[in-house]
């Protein structure tokens, strides 16, 4: 909490409406005190995800475990939905505005339109490849079967469990370039 980065998140934070101000703060409590996130404040994470965390981890019960949910993934599936659309409508998007792409362990990937595939969104953050993206997707690691998939897509994402890259902001990308901008 006394890093300097989270320091500027909280001033940021702190200029929002006093209502979303309020959401915010209380998912930044709610992730530096159930027990269950302790382990995921060691690694570096972006903000928008650390908020998705708290609000999904918000919906499931305490006494629920990570070792549990990791051999229970159903038990995640409706905290998914429900942590998302609350986060969504207090953001504004509005109900039904953000729906999961799936509740099973997953990676992000992209494709280039070189055919270049990156896989992990650290990988992703650091890339600089000046080559547009073509497709997007999420790699399942119990199982390569795509949640969703373009008619539209690259060539180069045939058959690969990539998706067509849409012109819509999803809420991983535009939370944390809400509070870039405050």
């Amino acid at each position: 909490k006394e890093h300097s980065a989270f320091v500027e998140v909280i001033s940021a934070v702190n200029r929002l409406p006093d209502s979303l101000k309020h959401f915010v703060r209380s998912l930044l409590n709610y992730l530096f005190n159930d027990i269950r996130l302790a382990a995921t404040l060691c690694r570096s994470h972006c903000l928008g995800n650390l908020l998705i965390a708290a609000a999904v981890y918000r919906e499931i019960e305490s006494d629920i475990t990570n070792e549990q949910l990791a051999r229970q993934q159903e038990l995640l599936h409706i905290p998914i939905k429900s942590g998302l659309t609350g986060l969504a409508e207090k953001l504004g998007a509005g109900e039904r505005a953000v729906m999961p792409c799936t509740s099973t362990p997953a990676q992000l990937q992209v494709r280039y339109t070189n055919g270049v595939a990156i896989t992990g969104e650290h990988k992703l953050s650091d890339a600089q490849r000046g080559v547009p993206v073509s497709a997007f997707g999420a790699h399942d690691l119990s199982k390569a079967t795509p949640v969703a998939r373009s008619p539209h897509a690259h060539p180069a994402a045939a058959g690969s469990g990539f998706y067509q890259l849409g012109l819509r902001l999803s809420l991983l990308t535009a939370l944390p370039f809400l509070l870039a901008v405050l």
